[in-house]
């Protein structure tokens, strides 16, 4: 990069920007793997710099969410509504009318943080006054999880009836189109029935994945380092993983980051340790079930886990 080159277009009003900041600077990176992991959702962050009162953007709306973060200096927003609810980026209907006149006008100043719902024409320049100041601020965007969600997972659902994978009838006599789009309408309002919103909540948290990216400082067999009782194990996707406990089962099911897996009964208390805290030392599990599992035996099973992609080992350097 030549940077002279670039010192002389942000003189000149252009904006720099930095896509997906979070995959290069890791307290932004905390920041994005903090609230995907709450939320069960994806995070992108952005990073806007600019010196004069040229927007990097004509005012626009995007299909997501977005919290506007001023990190540095000042920056003017426009706020103007939305002209069509919730619109979608493969939507039916085009939402190119930007309304007139802004409805919130506001500077931004460090440390401040503006909420843009999904749909509502924004844009942003810094203020004349503040020419040549400088402004860096990021935006962090939020996926929309929509009804089209819930139609995709509805699908999936029905895939075990044979109706469903079926070839449509088209060309046969109206009773045999009549029963066919009866069966599958009869399917539909009972996979509808009995609390579908709350299963397609959970299966939505149970799929969602954990961003993790190796370094090259990380151990990729940590069981070998001669520190590995110091090593702090994390759940992949903890905050959002359930235990499925049958009784009287030999057996239960762990959902989490995307994946179910099942486990002899007999470790559930080792896999709780797991899936209800933030994060547990090698140490602390050998000292906490020493009594019932063998020290070999706890370093077999995370051994397992850590292989089969399930937990993050890390080392604590004091």
């Amino acid at each position: 990069m030549d940077s002279r080159k670039l010192a002389n277009l942000l003189r000149t009003g252009s904006t720099l920007i930095v896509n997906a900041i979070h995959e290069y600077h890791p307290p932004v990176a905390h920041l994005a793997r903090e609230i995907e992991s709450r939320l069960a959702t994806y995070v992108n962050v952005n990073l806007y710099a600019s010196w004069h009162s040229t927007p990097g953007f004509a005012t626009h709306w995007d299909d997501h969410d977005v919290f506007a973060i001023q990190m540095i200096g000042q920056k003017e927003w426009h706020l103007f509504g939305q002209t069509r609810y919730s619109p979608a980026a493969r939507d039916n209907q085009p939402n190119v009318e930007q309304p007139a006149q802004p409805v919130w006008v506001g500077n931004l100043t460090a440390g401040d943080v503006l909420y843009i719902p999904r749909g509502w024409w924004h844009d942003a320049r810094v203020d004349q006054a503040n020419a040549g100041l400088g402004s860096l601020h990021l935006t962090l965007n939020t996926r929309a999880v929509t009804g089209t969600w819930i139609l995709r997972w509805l699908e999936s659902q029905l895939l075990d009836h044979e109706v469903f994978r079926r070839n449509a009838p088209l060309a046969a006599d109206e009773k045999v189109r009549a029963d066919y789009f009866g069966e599958l309408a009869a399917l539909i309002r009972g996979a509808l029935l009995d609390g579908f919103g709350e299963r397609f909540e959970r299966d939505v948290r149970n799929a969602w994945t954990e961003s993790t990216r190796t370094a090259l400082s990380t151990y990729i067999e940590p069981w070998k380092s001669p520190n590995w009782d110091s090593f702090v194990l994390s759940l992949k996707g903890g905050r959002q993983a359930s235990l499925d406990v049958r009784a009287e089962s030999e057996s239960f099911l762990l959902r989490a980051n995307g994946m179910v897996r099942e486990f002899d009964v007999h470790c559930l208390d080792l896999v709780r340790a797991l899936a209800e805290r933030e994060s547990v030392s090698v140490a602390q599990l050998k000292s906490a079930y020493g009594d019932r599992f063998p020290a070999d035996f706890i370093d077999g099973f995370i051994k397992q886990l850590v292989k089969d992609d399930a937990v993050f080992a890390r080392e604590i350097i004091a």
